[in-house]
């Protein structure tokens, strides 16, 4: 999907940077029309900006409650892989998921990464699912939940309100957190003995909420279509929007493609971490795919997490990248971006 200049690694840190807008957090929730705008056109150019907590006294303290979040899991990658074992629930988007899990970047190279993941529903609900080690910090990461939770319902209202979207369609609806969703926290760790990592896909859900303060994130730029690094920020979030809130959108929205790579030289790491909050619709949501077929929220994500641990060669790409590879090729129309 991408040309660079000859001889030019794809994980060199001569690779660019993507530039991205950073969004005030505090302005949304002041509905500052100038901020609004600012959202809808990052939301509709890339599809991912940076997201500054600073300003807002509800949120400020997630930059310190991602700390120790990011602080518990380092412990627990660190454990022996029979301990981690204890966790492992033979589902692969709930509890410890090891190694060779999910395919590679490259075909026929397992070596990806291992996650540890909670479900916010099972959390909340006081479901069996959800890893002795998580439930033994319950209050950090309640808090935690709920924090990325109600950053991304301001998001989502504040789209709606720039949009003008009718009550009945606004993007906010469809998340009832009373209701079954497959909302999840994904903590990923990404060793230095492992190989190529993740390969390219979009998120399944709505909008995520990303920090992670190693390089290896890669986004593929729409105006070139080149792949860019994300460049860490220890107090910002990195945000972008997924399949779900594109759909919901009637593809007014930008869902981009990413991957993560093993990142070398400058930009090189003995172990990557990452933590995801991955905001889903309610499972009983209807919207229309990629291909304006009609489908429940849950029908996506089965049949996205389906093909992120297929083989390469039975892989669905319109399902891995949501459609976009019409858009990244000309053969779909882009989002239209308001001025």
């Amino acid at each position: 999907m991408s040309t660079l200049p000859e001889g030019l690694d794809l994980s060199d840190e001569r690779v660019p940077k993507a530039s991205f807008s950073t969004i005030d957090f505090a302005l949304l929730e002041a509905r500052d029309a100038a901020e609004l705008k600012h959202l809808l056109r990052a939301c509709q150019t890339h599809g991912f900006f940076y997201l500054n907590f600073d300003n807002s006294e509800s949120t400020k303290a997630i930059v310190d409650e991602k700390t120790r979040v990011q602080n518990f899991m380092k412990e627990y990658f660190a454990q022996a892989t029979e301990v981690k074992m204890k966790d492992h629930l033979g589902i692969k988007t709930k509890g410890y998921i090891p190694y060779g899990t999910f395919t590679g970047l490259k075909k026929g190279d397992w070596r990806t990464v291992e996650h540890l993941m909670l479900s916010r529903w099972d959390f909340v609900s006081g479901a069996d699912s959800v890893a002795p080690a998580v439930r033994a910090e319950s209050e950090l990461f309640k808090s935690y939940l709920d924090r990325c939770n109600y950053v991304v319902s301001v998001m989502l209202g504040a789209l709606s309100d720039v949009l003008e979207v009718p009550a009945s369609k606004r993007f906010d609806r469809g998340h009832d957190t009373s209701k079954p969703c497959d909302t999840t926290l994904a903590m990923l760790s990404y060793p230095l003995d492992i190989g190529e990592t993740l390969q390219e896909h979009t998120d399944i859900g709505s909008m995520t909420v990303l920090f992670s303060h190693e390089f290896g994130l890669q986004v593929l730029a729409p105006e070139t279509h080149q792949w860019e690094f994300v460049e860490p920020r220890d107090r910002h979030a990195v945000i972008n929007v997924g399949d779900a809130l594109r759909f919901m959108s009637d593809k007014q929205l930008y869902s981009c493609v990413h991957r993560v790579i093993r990142a070398t030289g400058a930009y090189a790491s003995p172990h990557r971490y990452s933590l995801a909050f991955l905001r889903r619709p309610e499972q009983e949501f209807k919207y229309k795919d990629t291909e304006g077929k009609e489908l429940t929220a849950k029908e996506w994500h089965d049949s996205k997490y389906k093909i992120y641990y297929t083989p390469h060669e039975e892989q669905d790409s319109r399902v891995l990248l949501g459609g976009m590879e019409r858009v990244l090729s000309g053969t779909a129309h882009n989002v239209a971006v308001t001025a």
